[in-house]
């Protein structure tokens, strides 16, 4: 409690003591507070419980801001602030607030962002599937483009050609799903800034979150057994005669794909109950983390596919040259990895 005042003070240190002050301080202590001590009720520890009622009360800055210019005379309508147990009022079809300008969750609200965040895992889980199969084609058609299939005593690089073709064909359908599913999920957005839910509603979701574990850990397990079966192709090639080594590639690439596309279907439903309970990935150093992951992930991937088409095109090395996804891969895998751990021991 005593920090979250001096947290208050802190925040209210540069504006003098008049009575609308003050009442503002008083309220957001109470409603702060309030949440604390509910989240205490439930468990957490008294630094994960002072982290959350930070993080959701992030926008008293603004609050601060606004009492500033009423107090200069630039801004005559004072923040509102509504009592901890008294929402604001708004229109039906907005969300409602509560505390410093937290949107209170309801019912209807809740079941619709777990449907939408279904329907986009599996949506964009097909856009991954389509670009790594896309890949997996490409690497397949150059393969036997190298043999000679495709040879017309014309064309000599069909089989390459008619790969890069189908792959990018395949990225533009799977980035479709990508902007369709994110159009999506956008009118959720402010979740990311806090919210409140109430405590019915998060007594049932944890209830179906609890449910929810068995399937996601056996979408993991398949997964997972999947990624260690995928390089069994590429090993049947020493000891199978006639069995090439393009079509290996391409069926490693192709159950890759299909376990990524588990991974995401199943993560982005149980990501939807997290988010709403604020737990485990949506912890304050898992979405810091997150945000540096996928922006590396932004340039290096693209970055090793222009690289592989640079020695398709210009090296003829479309076989080995596969071997660069599969590396950088396990590569950003690794970094991933080592950078999360990093910032949850806050080294």
């Amino acid at each position: 409690m005593d920090t979250i005042k001096k947290y208050l003070d802190n925040i209210f240190a540069g504006l003098p003591n008049t009575d609308a002050v003050l009442k503002t301080k008083r309220e957001l202590l109470a409603a702060m507070e309030e949440k604390y001590l509910a989240l205490k009720n439930e468990g957490q520890t008294d630094n994960e419980a002072l982290g959350t009622v930070i993080l959701q009360f992030s926008n008293v800055d603004e609050i601060v801001r606004q009492l500033g210019a009423q107090q200069s005379g630039t801004d005559p309508n004072p923040p509102h602030i509504a009592s901890p147990n008294q929402p604001q009022i708004t229109s039906p079809n907005q969300p409602q607030f509560t505390g410093p300008n937290l949107p209170l969750l309801k019912e209807e609200e809740v079941r619709e962002y777990i449907s939408v965040n279904r329907n986009a895992g599996l949506l964009i889980g097909l856009g991954v599937f389509l670009i790594i199969s896309g890949v997996a084609l490409m690497v397949f058609l150059a393969g036997m483009g190298d043999s000679g299939i495709f040879s017309n005593g014309q064309i000599n690089d069909a089989g390459g050609v008619i790969g890069v073709i189908v792959m990018f064909l395949f990225i533009a359908i799977g980035v479709g799903l990508f902007i369709f599913s994110g159009i999506q999920v956008e009118r959720f957005k402010y979740l990311e800034k806090g919210f409140v839910l109430p405590d019915n509603l998060r007594e049932e979701i944890s209830r179906k979150y609890d449910k929810q574990t068995p399937s996601f850990t056996a979408a993991i397990i398949i997964g997972v057994g999947l990624c260690i079966l995928s390089p069994v192709p590429v090993l049947l090639t020493a000891v199978i005669s006639g069995f090439e080594g393009y079509a290996a590639a391409a069926l490693l690439l192709l159950l890759v794909a299909i376990a990524v596309f588990i991974f995401i279907k199943a993560g982005m439903a149980r990501e939807s109950y997290q988010r709403l309970l604020q737990i485990e990935d949506y912890s304050p150093e898992k979405i810091a983390a997150d945000k540096v992951t996928g922006a590396v992930a932004g340039v290096v991937f693209p970055l090793a596919a222009l690289f592989y088409l640079y020695l398709g095109f210009f090296r003829g090395l479309w076989h080995p040259g596969w071997l660069i996804f599969p590396v950088v891969g396990i590569l950003f895998g690794i970094f991933s990895t080592v950078y999360e751990t990093i910032k949850k021991s806050g080294k």
